[in-house]
């Protein structure tokens, strides 16, 4: 593909729109399966942390990121994998029979290949949530939440950022997790050896100079935006409505309990 241009002309005249939802399944179970997870887990580190330690910094803050993102590895990765190869048009069936194909090929480890660009994609989630959580901090200036709009924009910056530093890892790893079996591992191959995420990312290098490891930065970064930013948005919202919610049911049980007491004291008196 010559650009995004090329890739969307191509796409609607090989598959129509209905390639441009191709793996749409899988792909909701990866994100709904990578948000809740990684959102519950940095939650649980970031608590621990606070209950032990106190005020949580800015290194500290990348740290319980990181963590919370490997961790949350585990759980996803073979989800993305099946969906990189069926996006791809590498796998046609579904995301089970996805992974016996590549069970049967390259054995369990096969479910987690592209594991080291991941271990340093781990640092995406890990810089954008340090960045929207400091940022945060200094615009809210003695208010509890912030705006939507705010929410949406600040995660918009941080998502733009984190994905330019990590991308050369994720271009990477989609290019090892969409590869065919046997003989495309050895076109992909620098030297007829096992390829390997560095093996790989020379070969980008050598094939189209360093230019080459941020190809299709723009549609990642957009896509990254509408996504993260509107999750970060809507979390930020979701959390200062359940507040307000869970104060005025305080407020209202308090003055129902009140209600309650006086009317036995008068019931009493009479």
């Amino acid at each position: 593909y010559s650009g995004l241009l090329d890739v969307i002309v191509r796409q609607a005249t090989e598959k129509g729109l209905k390639g441009f939802y191709s793996g749409m399944q899988v792909k909701l179970v990866q994100d709904i399966l990578r948000s809740v997870t990684f959102f519950y887990m940095f939650s649980t580190l970031k608590k621990a942390y606070k209950k032990r330690f106190g005020k949580i910094g800015v290194a500290s803050n990348l740290l319980l990121g990181y963590t919370a993102a490997s961790l949350n590895l585990c759980i996803t990765m073979p989800v993305e994998v099946a969906n990189t190869r069926i996006i791809t048009g590498v796998s046609k069936g579904g995301m089970f029979q996805t992974w016996r194909e590549l069970i049967e090929h390259k054995g369990i480890g096969g479910l987690y290949t592209g594991v080291l660009a991941n271990v340093i994609l781990c640092a995406n989630p890990a810089i954008k949530h340090m960045l929207f959580d400091q940022i945060r901090k200094k615009l809210l200036q003695g208010r509890q939440r912030l705006s939507a709009g705010q929410a949406f924009w600040l995660g918009a910056v941080a998502t733009a950022v984190a994905s330019t530093a990590t991308y050369p890892a994720a271009r990477t790893r989609a290019m090892l997790q969409s590869r065919k079996h046997e003989e495309d591992e050895k076109r992909l191959s620098l030297d007829g050896q096992n390829v390997s995420e560095f093996a790989a990312m020379k070969r980008i290098v050598k094939k189209h100079g360093f230019s080459g490891l941020y190809q299709g930065l723009l549609p990642h970064i957009a896509k990254g935006i509408i996504s993260s930013a509107l999750l970060l948005a809507a979390k930020e919202t979701i959390y200062l409505k359940t507040e307000e919610t869970l104060m005025f049911l305080a407020v209202f049980i308090r003055k129902a309990l009140f209600a309650l007491i006086v009317r036995q004291g008068a019931l009493k008196v009479l």
